[in-house]
């Protein structure tokens, strides 16, 4: 729920204020944070089998730098991509995103708790989150792509060049300033580049299935793992609350 709200405050700052973004600021650190945990946790993991507990490869194998870069990227990307999706999306697709989100964190919580007794700790948050991608991620494709499968396209861009199809999804963006909005722009050029190529898909058949499928694919991909992200994140949080409850 808080971070829908964060999504819903950000659409409602984006024509308002050219600093809108920082309110995406919170779910940029928890999504970094809790990639990152999971990505260290799987290597030291993978450390503790592989290597003797006294050797001095581990100072060098911990794999810190790989997991901080491929986290900020992550995090960069699904941050932005989400805060566009949360700018353009009608009414009802943004519940139907929001139905997916909060499944995921449903079902990455849910193996978190049912692989715990069986599980290293270390390896938990991946596998944990390896499968839900596989559950969470299935179903939320197969339900988005139904989805953008049976959207109506205006009969004006029907015939429609490129440039015009452009100009009719920058319209959908609502107006805004800065630098986001530039990034926010790049995130049109893609969906207008998919909506012409369905638009005209009598010529253009042969990529018309794989575009829906690779859509349907990467945003159900990246809300899922977003969400496992986060709920990583706070997962820590809490049970360092708990040790240090303990410990005192």
């Amino acid at each position: 729920m808080l971070a829908l709200s964060v999504l819903v405050i950000w659409r409602l700052l984006y024509e308002v204020s050219a600093y809108s973004w920082l309110v995406l600021i919170p779910l940029l650190v928890a999504c970094t944070a809790g990639s990152y945990l999971g990505v260290v946790q799987s290597r030291q993991a993978y450390l503790d089998a592989a290597l003797t507990q006294d050797t001095w490869l581990r100072k060098w194998l911990k794999g810190r730098a790989y997991a901080m870069f491929t986290s900020v990227v992550f995090g960069f990307t699904a941050t932005l991509f989400i805060g566009y999706k949360a700018l353009v999306v009608t009414g009802g697709e943004f519940v139907l995103l929001s139905l997916f989100f909060a499944g995921s964190v449903v079902v990455y919580c849910r193996q978190i708790n049912t692989l715990h007794p069986h599980v290293n700790t270390r390896y938990l948050p991946t596998m944990s989150a390896s499968i839900t991608l596989v559950l969470a991620g299935s179903v939320s494709a197969l339900l988005y792509g139904f989805y953008v499968a049976n959207e109506t396209i205006p009969g004006e861009l029907r015939n429609a060049g490129f440039s015009q199809i452009w100009e009719f999804k920058v319209q959908s963006l609502p107006q805004g300033t800065g630098l986001i909005a530039k990034f926010m722009e790049l995130f049109v050029t893609i969906d207008a580049i998919e909506l012409y190529a369905v638009v005209h898909g009598s010529t253009l058949t042969s990529l018309v299935a794989p575009l829906y499928l690779i859509n349907s694919v990467a945003v159900a991909y990246v809300i899922v793992r977003f969400a496992a992200a986060i709920s990583e994140f706070l997962r820590s949080l809490f049970m360092s609350r708990v040790v240090q409850n303990e410990q005192q």
